[in-house]
C-alpha cells in the first residue's frame, strides 16, 4: 500500500456515533480535534472548507484531518456514522472518497455499534473495523496521494516558517524533479505547491490569531511571511477578512 493509509496507525478511539443531519441544517465546526470518517446512509450532506465543497451521500464518504475549521449543510436528510480517532497521518486537506461497497457501512455501523456496548475490548474491536474500511478505501480510491506526495507535506508543515521555502527545496527534499512535483500536486490537489503552502500558512495563520496572544506582525513572521502588507493581502485573498477582522470576528468562539 503506498498511500497516505499505508502506515496508518490508529492510536486512540475518540467516539464513534450516529448523526442525524435535516435539510438545510447548518453547523460549524472549530479546530477539529481528531480525525474522523464520515459515512452517510440515504441521504446528502455538503461541506465547506476554504473554497472548495464537498459531500458525503450513499456512495461517497469523507475522511476529514485534525485541526482544520469547516461548515456543513444538510441537501437531503441523513443519518450519518461518525468515527473519530487519533492516528499518525499528516494531512490538513479533507478527502471526498467513493464507498468501496455495502460492506464498508455495514463496517462503520458495527464500530458505532461497538462503540456504544463498550464490551470487553471494545477499542481493539472498533480498531479492526477501522483497519478494515482503510483497506477497503486503499483498494477502491487510486487518487489517494502517493508517499512521497505525503513526505512533502510533512515537509511543508515542518518549515511554514521559513520565507526561503520554494519548490526546489520540497522537490529536492522528496528526492524528486520540481516539474513532477507540480503535475503531482495537480493531480491530487487541484493546485500547485505554492498555492498549497500559502493555504497551509494562511491556515495555521487563522489558528494562531484565534488561540494564541500573539500579534499580527508575529504571526505574519511565525507563517513564513517577511512583509505584514504581503502576509495581510494574501490572508484577506484567502478569507475574505483582514487578519484583525478575522481575530474580532472568531475571538468570541473560543
Amino acid at each position: 500500500m503506498n498511500t497516505v493509509f499505508e502506515n496508518i496507525i490508529i492510536s486512540d478511539i475518540i467516539v464513534c456515533c450516529d448523526i442525524r443531519t435535516a435539510p438545510q441544517e447548518k453547523r460549524i465546526i472549530k479546530n477539529r480535534s481528531s480525525h474522523g470518517l464520515i459515512f452517510s446512509t440515504c441521504g446528502k450532506v455538503n461541506y465547506f472548507h476554504g473554497n472548495k465543497r464537498f459531500y458525503t451521500d450513499p456512495t461517497h464518504l469523507l475522511f476529514i484531518p485534525a485541526g482544520i475549521s469547516y461548515s456543513l449543510e444538510g441537501e437531503r436528510e441523513d443519518v450519518s456514522y461518525v468515527l473519530n480517532f487519533k492516528c499518525n497521518i499528516p494531512f490538513d486537506e479533507i478527502l471526498q472518497l467513493e464507498m468501496p461497497g455495502p460492506d464498508t457501512l455495514d463496517d462503520a455501523e458495527k464500530a458505532v455499534e461497538i462503540f456504544n456496548q463498550k464490551y470487553f475490548y471494545w477499542q481493539t474491536s472498533v480498531r479492526a473495523q477501522l483497519y478494515r474500511i482503510f483497506v477497503s478505501l486503499y483498494q477502491k480510491n487510486t487518487n489517494i496521494p502517493p508517499k512521497h506526495i505525503i513526505n512533502c507535506i510533512m515537509f511543508l508543515q515542518s518549515n511554514l516558517g521559513n520565507p526561503e521555502l520554494s519548490n526546489d527545496m520540497i522537490a529536492q527534499h522528496a528526492n524528486i524533479s520540481t516539474i513532477y512535483l507540480q503535475k503531482e500536486f495537480i493531480r491530487y490537489f487541484g493546485i500547485s505547491p505554492h498555492r498549497y503552502l500559502q493555504n497551509l500558512r494562511i491556515s495555521r495563520a487563522k489558528n494562531l490569531l484565534i488561540s494564541h496572544q500573539m500579534s499580527i506582525t508575529e504571526i505574519c513572521f511565525a507563517t513564513g511571511y517577511t512583509s505584514v502588507y504581503h502576509f495581510s493581502r494574501m490572508f484577506k485573498r484567502l478569507t475574505g477578512l483582514s487578519p484583525s477582522a478575522y481575530r474580532k470576528k472568531n475571538i468570541y468562539a473560543l
